[in-house]
């Protein structure tokens, strides 16, 4: 809804889309974050600040699936497959959790589901408007 009614022009740089879900990244990761560091010392938190840095590479990344269904006029499509890889990396969670390994597990499939996003990200970025002056047409 915030991109449908408050974000304009329709046409925009791939860097509107990063800086958005940077935002919701980071407001998520001090939800987070600030309770952990009242129950353990900081020393003690290295593991907790890499998952939430993962987190954040994935919800930039999450943000360009949804702005790509503005960019291609399918944006219920986009949002639904948003919310599916989102769905997935969270169902990770209890699916790993009883192996003895399970955080090294449940962080590598994450660093692994960045990794992927990340190409998609990439290749995506040729549905933005890339540098151009403002007299300039959009080139699709």
């Amino acid at each position: 809804m915030f991109r449908q009614f408050l974000i304009k022009p329709g046409e925009c740089s791939i860097l509107q889309p990063i800086i958005f879900g940077l935002g919701h990244g980071i407001a998520e990761a001090l939800i987070v974050l600030i309770p952990a560091l009242s129950l353990a010392p900081v020393s003690q938190l290295g593991l907790a600040f890499l998952e939430r840095v993962l987190a954040i590479i994935l919800h930039i990344n999450l943000t360009i699936v949804v702005w790509n269904g503005f960019q291609k006029n399918k944006k219920f499509l986009y949002l639904l497959i948003a919310i599916a890889i989102h769905g997935f990396v969270n169902s990770l969670i209890p699916v790993f959790s009883s192996f003895p390994n399970s955080i090294a597990l449940i962080e590598g499939a994450l660093a692994v589901t960045d990794i992927i996003m990340t190409g998609y990200s990439y290749y995506s970025s040729k549905y933005y408007v890339q540098g151009r002056n403002s007299h300039e047409e959009i080139k699709n």
